[in-house]
């Protein structure tokens, strides 16, 4: 039997991100002054420093805010940060660096999953605006919830995969509909209803979840 998941309505991204994140002025171990560009690193004499509450993924991966990113670009980032920040590369030097060098590289870690999954890059976005969930946005519309229910019945009735792929590519197109309309909204500054495309795609995502666990390996 196929079990319909409820999801929550939001993503507490920033006050995750906030444990690692500390408001810094001067560099722990040289105590010089900290600028505005000292990421990761104390600037005269290299050493690695506590995440700044300062800042957000997208400055740290040096990428526009937007639902929108180059891919490869973030990529590329994460994979330059980590070789300066993986804990391996301070596994001789101090407690105090090794620690700092694990925040710094669990940071980027976090930072990269957020944006590259669109969804939660989405739900960060809104919540660097200062969105709040309505206590109105907690419920879907009824006719939603009654299409996602309706295939949730379908797919606890197919048997065949090539059914299952036709499914999945149905619910790909809701999910592409979705985003090009959560983006639209956001572009127009229209938070509440960006957020609610976004918790739709959430239930979709769900749903080819289900496909993909069914599915048998061609």
């Amino acid at each position: 039997m196929i079990v319909f998941r409820r999801f929550l309505v939001a993503f507490p991204l920033l006050r995750r991100q906030r444990r690692y994140a500390a408001n810094v002025s001067k560099c722990w171990k040289c105590g010089d002054d900290l600028d505005s560009g000292a990421l990761f690193f104390c600037g005269c004499a290299r050493n690695v420093v506590l995440p700044s509450s300062k800042r957000d993924f997208f400055s740290i991966f040096e990428i526009p805010q937007s639902m929108n990113i180059d891919e490869k670009m973030l990529a590329r980032k994460f994979r330059e940060l980590q070789s300066k920040l993986h804990p391996d590369k301070f596994a001789q030097k101090s407690k105090t660096e090794q620690q700092y060098s694990l925040q710094q590289s669990s940071l980027v870690n976090e930072g990269y999953k957020t944006l590259l999954n669109r969804l939660s890059r989405g739900f960060y976005l809104l919540e660097m605006r200062g969105f709040t969930v309505p206590d109105d946005d907690h419920v879907m519309e009824k006719e939603f919830l009654s299409e996602v229910m309706e295939f949730n019945e379908q797919l606890e009735e197919i048997e065949n995969d090539d059914h299952l792929r036709e499914t999945s590519q149905l619910i790909e197109d809701k999910l592409t509909h979705c985003w090009v309309t959560s983006k639209e909204n956001y572009e127009r500054g229209n938070f509440k209803e960006t957020h609610s495309w976004l918790t739709k795609m959430k239930y979709y995502v769900n749903l080819q979840q289900t496909i993909k666990d069914r599915l048998r390996p061609s």
